[in-house]
């Protein structure tokens, strides 16, 4: 949803270029494995060491299939999701919890505890698990407001969010930058502020 359609737009504009797009979510050597972009969640004391330009901001939800709430019933608070099915990104099964922030301006944060019944390091997959109505699944909005607003999906304890995750694009340096490289920065930039329901507070 992010980076798709800027290489989209970029292979379309410069018919010369050629472009390898890695989906991973292990943290890569930009140096080592000749990375140009890296999309990252830093928080602020990360950002030093490497040229790292903020995209936006944005802060999970939680959500269902209608059928898996029909079946199971929806929790009426946070401490309730420990008893439902759960599909999560991540990868330590034996260690998973996550933080839930009251959004309704109380600010109160709560910590759930749970077995996951789905750890994926994909969201992509966590987003089919949660149509094919296999539990709540705590995902990016932006890779879910088609399926909210179809009603595919319906948010769970909508008060409640995960904490936000502050987006960057990271390069080797924050000044001197390639020239293919500030070109589809800008070309990712453009979209983004172009579709204002992918990020909170974008750049």
């Amino acid at each position: 949803m992010l980076l798709a359609p800027a290489v989209t737009r970029l292979l379309a504009t410069y018919p010369d270029v050629r472009v390898e797009c890695l989906t991973d979510d292990r943290y890569v050597d930009l140096v080592g494995e000749r990375i140009d972009v890296a999309l990252r969640v830093l928080s602020p004391r990360d950002r030093s060491a490497l040229g790292a330009r903020r995209l936006g901001e944005t802060s999970p939800v939680l959500c269902a299939s209608p059928a898996y709430l029909e079946a199971r019933g929806a929790p009426r608070a946070p401490e309730g999701l420990s008893s439902h099915a759960l599909c999560v990104f991540g990868r330590d099964r034996s260690a998973f919890s996550f933080r839930l922030v009251d959004r309704t301006g109380a600010g109160r944060a709560v910590r759930v505890r749970a077995v996951p019944r789905l750890l994926t390091t994909s969201d992509a997959h966590l987003r089919s698990a949660c149509l094919g109505a296999a539990g709540i699944a705590l995902i990016p909005p932006f890779l879910v407001d088609a399926d909210l607003r179809a009603g595919r999906l319906v948010r769970v304890l909508p008060r409640w969010a995960g904490a936000a995750l502050r987006l960057f694009a990271v390069t080797l340096s924050a000044r001197a930058v390639p020239a293919h490289v500030r070109v589809f920065l800008d070309l990712l930039y453009a979209h983004v502020r172009q579709h204002p329901q992918l990020l909170d507070d974008a750049a």
